[in-house]
């Protein structure tokens, strides 16, 4: 099933932090490629977890590649709420959503990193 990328915050680490690492480790992206600015959290009481979300708009061409599993750009016109190809209950496409609301806010945040 297709996912964001991501991980668990390392012990003194701050979110933010982990979230630019993660993206280094399984895309191959740095800071210089994404500008990324925390978007959202989310706490899942009964399982346990909290999960924060990070979204960024790529600065410049950049090359992806993936270690641990295959990566791709995707179109935002597909149902990423479909359980059968998209994992996360049904969240990927919330967050998608919920970042649309902001479009106008990320592209100008992102596009002065330039």
């Amino acid at each position: 099933m297709s996912n964001f990328i991501g991980g668990k915050i390392e012990e003194g680490e701050s979110g933010q932090a982990a979230a630019y690492r993660e993206m280094e480790e399984e895309s191959g992206l740095t800071g210089e490629d994404v500008s990324l600015f925390h978007l959202m959290d989310l706490t899942y009481h009964l399982s346990g977890f909290d999960l924060e979300v990070y979204a960024g708009r790529c600065t410049r061409d950049a090359e992806v590649h993936g270690e641990e599993n295959e990566l791709y750009w995707s179109p935002l016109d597909v149902d990423f709420t479909d359980q059968t190809h998209y994992a996360g209950e049904g969240s990927l496409g919330h967050i998608l959503a919920h970042a649309a609301l902001y479009k106008s806010l990320f592209f100008k945040e992102t596009m002065e990193v330039k």
